[in-house]
């Protein structure tokens, strides 16, 4: 069904379901690269972006603080990719708050959460030199001002 409709979400829910079932059994870089794929061929896919976080979410339990912090400098750069080709596209900033905010962050240590923020902050800061009147990307650069801050 996916390979006829990619952004179909009940069809991506039924595949998240289906894996639920399967705990044991999933391999979630395989998982992951399913979703890269359909993301690459379209960043607007809320559906793969959502299923991205669902993954990274159970695998963040399998791994250490080392382990996550190269997991999530590796997902902030290729959202960053993304965003830096097609900046008006909600999906990528949406993803790329949960990135932000999720069970990655939430995994890192205080030292290691304010060098992903003043590393995203210099990344935002620019993107919006390249493109001034991106709304999702001065949202962002919001967003992590607060977050830095708390």
């Amino acid at each position: 069904m996916l390979y006829r409709d990619e952004r179909n979400f009940h069809a991506w829910a039924y595949r998240l379901m289906i894996r639920n079932f399967m705990k044991e059994t999933i391999d979630f870089d395989q998982e992951l690269q399913f979703c890269a794929d359909k993301i690459r061929a379209n960043f607007a896919n809320y559906s793969a972006w959502h299923t991205r976080s669902e993954v990274l979410k159970r695998k963040v339990l399998t791994m250490d603080s080392e382990q996550v912090f190269f997991q999530l400098k590796h997902e902030l750069e290729w959202v960053r990719q993304a965003y830096y080709t097609e900046p008006q596209v909600e999906s990528t900033w949406i993803y790329h708050e949960w990135l932000l905010r999720g069970e990655l962050v939430r995994a890192l240590s205080e030292q290691q959460r304010q060098s992903v923020f003043e590393y995203e902050l210099d990344s935002l800061q620019e993107l919006l030199e390249i493109e001034p009147d991106a709304k999702y990307a001065l949202l962002a650069q919001a967003r992590v001002l607060v977050l830095m801050h708390r």
